[in-house]
């Protein structure tokens, strides 16, 4: 057959395309107010798929190039170029989804469009290539000196070998205006920086060195991280900007620094608590005995009512600065942690408070605890405080009624952040008491300083107890938690990491 004769129409084009190894695209212009801004999808062979490694339903006619691949400050004059000048534009890269090298080619196709012929160039690449592509395609900083030496040996300076474009745009030069040149030539300062000594001392003794070097870059002060190693007669290079890092860590030290200060101030407030503070009150406390006492047949009832009232603030007074200044000693003293047996520290709570038990008539049941790792005062306090609570705030003409009971627990679920610890299992202790009860829109803010949800008549307090009890807890690295249902009971639980 004359193959003059046959038609070769648009299928049959197609299908060469399709059948070809390489993968294709054509795009059409996309432009904004006559300005040219991306380029949109109006063909693709399958060949393209597997150099992108997107799926087919990810990549259809109509994508725009640039929101596919956000490069478009990149790459958009250099293909605007390609249309303009009808000269195609060639790049070499590794393409990590494909696991290959790929040569990317862009033409001029037809009026104003653009057609990318994508190539695996991985088999026929010699090793030299390799290396050479892998070099300039690093975002990691490169350069290859060669020791420069006088007659005696000594070094004077270094040649630069090699480089890649991570690091000449440090210097804004190319890789081509930098090699062959002096080191000093391309960077001045690389002996008042210390870099060419260091450089001289892993030459010659062959010893890597890596160092963090801080630098003053214009009105920039800026840190790298450099690698040295010993190349033939010479040192490989190669560096990262961790100035983000350097200035976070700063960061952390002055906030460390300013904690330390504050909880220094605590520190004092706490000396000026337990001394300059309760000595007014204590002489105050003396001085309206000694009126009761050698005057108190001289005041009428009402003179009485007055000191006796006067007193009772006193005394409430001292224990709200005594309360503070328990808070600041679980903030400025470090917690004496050791195995605790959470049941003979109970045992012990509960006899302590003997005497309120039976002014109040209560029933306290105590099950077997598990054992804990924390300091023995802090949980003391914390056992003391939960079981007082519960004794407090009973139904007026019934006697309180309070269980605590405990077990091992896995890790709860809870709100992202409620645990500082990763501990998977947990002491979990129960403080049931039968109560009064607390509305739910109370049950955030009675763990807060000062935060009372009854009068100090009704039932007498600081306020500051719940706060202790959460503080405790946090040193422990645990959770408090409550329910409550008003007028029947409440129910107090805390996790804590078992020993």
């Amino acid at each position: 057959m004359d193959s003059s004769s046959l038609e070769f129409g648009p299928d049959f084009y197609r299908k060469i395309l399709e059948k070809s190894p390489y993968g294709y695209v054509i795009f059409k212009p996309v432009h904004e107010e006559k300005a040219l801004v991306d380029f949109e999808i109006i063909y693709f062979t399958p060949g393209l798929l597997e150099y992108t490694g997107f799926r087919s339903e990810n990549l259809q006619v109509g994508l725009r190039l640039f929101e596919i691949y956000p490069v478009r400050e990149q790459y958009l004059p250099v293909l605007q170029r390609v249309i303009d000048r009808g000269r195609p534009y060639f790049e070499t890269h590794y393409y990590y989804p494909a696991r290959a090298w790929i040569r990317v080619v862009a033409v001029p196709f037809r009026e104003a469009e653009l057609m990318l012929v994508l190539e695996d160039i991985t088999p026929s690449m010699s090793q030299a290539q390799l290396l050479e592509t892998i070099v300039s395609e690093s975002l990691l900083p490169l350069l290859l000196l060669r020791a420069v030496r006088d007659y005696a040996g000594l070094v004077t300076d270094f040649t630069v070998l090699m480089t890649n474009p991570a690091n000449a745009r440090y210097v804004n030069r190319t890789p081509q205006e930098m090699i062959g040149c002096r080191w000093a030539d391309v960077f001045p300062d690389v002996h008042t920086t210390g870099l060419f000594q260091r450089a001289v001392e892993t030459t010659e003794t062959g010893r890597s060195q890596r160092f963090t070097l801080p630098y003053q870059n214009g009105d920039e002060r800026i840190w790298m991280d450099i690698l040295m190693v010993k190349q033939d007669d010479g040192v490989l290079l190669t560096f990262s900007d961790v100035s983000a890092s350097i200035r976070y860590q700063q960061q952390l030290v002055n906030m460390n620094q300013a904690l330390e200060m504050s909880n220094d101030n605590i520190h004092q407030f706490a000396s000026v608590a337990s001394h300059d503070l309760q000595e007014p009150l204590r002489k105050i406390k003396a001085f309206s005995d000694i009126l009761l006492s050698q005057y108190g047949d001289r005041m009428d009832e009402e003179g009485v009512g007055l000191v006796n009232r006067l007193q009772h603030a006193v005394t409430r007074m001292h224990a709200l600065v005594s309360d503070l200044l328990a808070y600041s000693r679980l903030t400025t003293r470090p917690a004496n942690m050791r195995s605790i047996d959470l049941n003979k520290l109970a045992e012990e709570v509960i006899s302590d408070a003997a005497a309120s038990i039976r002014k109040s008539g209560a029933e306290v049941q105590l099950d077997k605890l598990p054992r804990v790792k924390g300091d023995m005062r802090q949980l003391y306090q914390l056992l003391d405080n939960l079981l007082n609570n519960a004794l407090k705030f009973h139904q007026p003409g019934k006697p309180p009624v309070v269980h605590i009971r405990g077990e091992v627990v896995n890790r709860p679920v809870v709100e992202p952040g409620a645990f500082p610890s990763e501990e998977k299992a947990y002491a979990k202790i129960d403080f049931i008491d039968k109560g009064i009860g607390i509305d739910d829109r109370h049950l955030e803010r009675i763990f807060g300083m000062f935060q009372r949800l009854h009068g100090a008549e009704k039932y007498p307090g600081t306020g500051v107890g719940l706060a202790l009890c959460k503080k405790i807890v946090e040193n422990h690295k645990g959770l408090l938690t409550v329910k409550s249902r008003p007028g029947e009971q409440t129910t107090f639980t805390v996790y804590l990491p078992l020993d």
